[in-house]
């Protein structure tokens, strides 16, 4: 187990999920070791996100990938802590009020980067994994672009690339996930993750077009 020291300066630690019992986030793994003093103070913090989901994992008690925390105590049947999620899910925003949320704040008034928020958002959120080198600021956004691109075409960063993208897609379209984990080759990836985000009848494709309309709306 990771240990982590958790704080509102830090909130995405929330969201830290690896492999193994370690693709539990820090809620889960508040679970699974039954600790309600932790989960408390866990529960209280405003970056908290309850319904997080697992990653592609197996425990003692079998299957556990996608589980939220809930899902993870009623498997480990710890109906005691269970109370303690109930009461905070009661204060959850609803999903019909989550679609009024913005997906994004557009700020930067740069004419080139208008519309590209949720491009920055995933360039900043992979930075280890689609650019771990310094970037230059005063470049335009197609020049980065470019830079990033022959960084994933070198060597085997492509393989590194598509495991990435695998972990994180994992809750959101299995499906696409299996498809990009089966290919073998920098070629095969490239025209698979094309095909994949561009299929119409995937979760996927509604999942990424829902989140481009927002953006649109917003900006």
């Amino acid at each position: 187990m990771r240990h982590c020291y958790v704080s509102i300066e830090n909130p995405s630690l929330f969201g830290e999920r690896y492999s193994g019992r370690q693709a539990l986030g820090l809620l889960h793994q508040a679970v699974w070791w039954n600790k309600p003093d932790i989960l408390k103070q866990l529960l209280l913090m405003p970056a908290c996100n309850s319904r997080i989901q697992t990653k592609e994992t197996m425990t003692e008690v079998g299957e556990t990938s996608t589980c939220t925390p809930q899902e993870v105590i009623k498997k480990f049947k710890y109906t005691d802590i269970e109370k303690l999620l109930e009461q905070h899910s009661i204060k959850l925003t609803t999903e019909e009020e989550l679609e009024d949320l913005p997906t994004f704040h557009y700020q930067n008034r740069d004419v080139h980067l208008k519309g590209l928020g949720l491009l920055r958002i995933t360039l900043a959120s992979y930075r280890q994994t689609l650019c771990p080198f310094t970037i230059n600021t005063n470049k335009p956004l197609a020049v980065v672009m470019e830079q990033i691109f022959r960084y994933i075409d070198t060597n085997d960063n492509w393989s590194t690339v598509k495991t990435k993208i695998c972990d994180s897609l994992y809750t959101v379209c299995k499906p696409a996930v299996q498809v990009l984990k089966a290919t073998k080759t920098k070629e095969t990836f490239y025209f698979k993750i094309v095909n994949v985000y561009t299929n119409e009848d995937t979760e996927l494709y509604m999942y990424l077009n829902t989140a481009l309309r927002r953006q649109e709306e917003r900006s």
